[in-house]
């Protein structure tokens, strides 16, 4: 018994400091995954009998004023004369039968509440306090037939009680809703090295002084920041007194042409989205300090040789992660796998090349996009609507005379702005704002690593 744990799922670490005498962290949720898992909650229930009203069921998780009660077993028939006798308590909202195998009924309502009581050998059974106490009985359990309350001793509940709800294998519907939170609880490449830095820097054994905090919803199109002249001027110049040696193995051991450093930049770009960082801790200097952290990679050239680089960044605070350094790893160390990146190779553009381009950037948006989990939208009086708010988006690339945009223009793919660019809107077939935003993003951050100046715009309908 106790408060349901929907809220739990929505948990980000928005902040990371240090002081003195220890670290902490500050958690915030985040409203588009809440309103997700109260979705696939209210959604799930229909599988199964329930006699929960939605739009109560929205409210008490809206007012965050829900309590429930869970049972691991219960006859059916005993529970609908329960619920038919709760209807006429104010403020009931309903029961639903717990479906063991999906994760959000189970975090939800069930593993994480307070283990008060066992019904077992017709008695009520309850835990005495530390101090041996008979605190908190249950309102009722007196009169409980045929064997009235039992008290044990502190911890028998936990050591020695019924066992809860079955652990087997997840079912459907519970692989569906899995998926579905796992998706929106995959965060950006900064959310991720916040939590990772909650963790590596717990203990705080230097008793340092720092602080962290998310930076606020950003415009850019890429979540780090990749200088070209990391590439020109340190990776790839056999000059530079700290990068020739990895001038020498990028350009004669991995066999990356100098003018294709794109090609690398994306594979490190694309091994960043999908990695977890590695090596987290704190670098200081004179004017601040930033975390450092690492990101083993096996990257590719064109003709498919690989080798591991293992990818250095750094995050100041208030600042998207950026590239430091990148260096040879050993062999057989565990990587991360960007795979072949969507960029075309140095030289001429044409028709045939902007075609290319464009096909894998149209394509991964697409991808990105339907496989999107869109946040719904509650609306009173009627059902949720899982595809979420209705809306659009579009890609504008510059300018529309040359280049890209102009061949878009061409080939009637996309129409001339009053911004100096053309716009091409998503062309998903779908209401959701949500989904044509993934597109747009995910074109323009391809556009962007091909070193093409774009941005997105979206609008409500």
């Amino acid at each position: 018994m106790g408060l349901p744990t929907l809220s739990g799922f929505a948990e980000r670490t928005t902040g990371v400091h240090g002081f003195e005498r220890g670290s902490g962290r500050t958690v915030s949720h985040d409203k588009d995954i809440y309103k997700y898992v109260i979705w696939e909650w209210l959604d799930s229930m229909e599988a199964d009998w329930h006699s929960v009203d939605r739009q109560s069921g929205l409210d008490i998780f809206r007012l965050h004023t829900g309590e429930c009660v869970a049972l691991s077993a219960i006859d059916s028939d005993i529970r609908d004369a329960i619920d038919i006798s709760l209807r006429a308590i104010p403020g009931y909202v309903g029961a639903f039968v717990i479906d063991p195998g999906n994760p959000v009924h189970r975090g939800g309502f069930f593993d994480n509440l307070i283990y008060a009581a066992a019904i077992e050998g017709g008695t009520i059974v309850q835990e005495l306090s530390y101090e041996g106490e008979q605190d908190w009985p249950l309102e009722g359990s007196a009169t409980f037939k045929p064997g009235g309350p039992v008290w044990q001793p502190s911890g028998w509940l936990a050591s020695s009680g019924p066992e809860g709800l079955p652990r087997g294998s997840v079912s459907e519907r519970g692989k569906k809703a899995a998926e579905g939170v796992a998706r929106k609880q995959a965060g950006t490449v900064e959310q991720r090295v916040l939590e990772e830095m909650s963790r590596a820097f717990f203990l705080n054994a230097g008793r340092k002084t720092f602080e962290f905090k998310a930076v606020a919803e950003s415009s850019d199109i890429l979540q780090a920041i990749m200088p070209e002249g990391k590439f020109t001027k340190y990776l790839f110049d056999r000059a530079s007194k700290d990068g020739k040696s990895k001038a020498a193995f990028l350009i004669d051991d991995l066999g990356i042409d100098p003018e294709d450093w794109r090609y690398l930049a994306a594979q490190f770009y694309s091994g960043l989205l999908i990695a977890e960082p590695n090596a987290v801790k704190l670098n200081e200097w004179k004017t601040g300090y930033g975390a450092r952290f690492d990101v083993p990679m096996r990257i590719r050239n064109r003709a498919g040789k690989t080798a591991v680089i293992v990818t250095g960044w750094n995050m100041n605070p208030g600042a998207l992660p950026s590239l430091s350094t990148a260096y040879p790893g050993p062999r057989d160390a565990e990587a991360i796998e960007p795979g072949e990146p969507p960029i075309l190779p140095p030289g001429a553009r044409g028709d045939a090349e902007w075609s290319q381009l464009w096909g894998w950037a149209t394509a991964a948006g697409v991808q990105a996009g339907e496989s999107h989990v869109p946040t719904p939208m509650f609306l009173s009086g009627i059902a949720a609507i899982s595809e979420g708010e209705c809306g659009t988006a579009l890609v504008r690339v510059f300018d529309a005379r040359r280049g890209l945009a102009r061949w878009l223009k061409r080939e009637g793919l996309g129409d001339t702005d009053g911004y100096g660019g053309v716009v091409a809107f998503s062309p998903i077939p779908s209401q959701s704002i949500d989904r044509a935003k993934v597109w747009a993003q995910t074109v323009a951050s391809i556009l962007r690593l091909n070193g093409i100046e774009a941005d997105v715009q979206s609008f409500d309908s």
